[in-house]
């Protein structure tokens, strides 16, 4: 990673804790009972709301999710928009039924 890349993360987190501070998103260790492990949290491109699944929003939705635009991590807080199965912060997995 060079100097540019970490630049631009740190600012794309700080841009995020300042939508967390105004109210539009809250860091929340909601728990979802489809995964054994949920350590992920997914704002949805659909609606913009926040759940900790799929299977959840569709749940408390009346529309079918969309992607998972951006997340965060709920063991670390780290904020991406190119999510994999781990963060790629502190390394945890994010949801696993095993």
């Amino acid at each position: 990673m060079n100097g540019n890349e970490n630049n631009n993360i740190l600012t794309h987190k700080e841009s995020q804790e300042e939508l967390i501070m105004n109210g539009k998103y809250k860091f929340s260790n909601e728990s979802c009972s489809h995964f054994i492990i949920s350590n992920l949290m997914c704002i949805f491109s659909c609606c913009d709301k926040q759940y900790p699944c799929n299977l959840c929003h569709n749940l408390n939705e009346k529309h079918e999710s969309g992607e998972c635009k951006q997340g965060y991590c709920k063991v670390c807080k780290f904020w991406d928009s190119n999510l994999g199965n781990n963060c790629k912060n502190c390394g945890v997995i994010f949801c696993d039924n095993e």
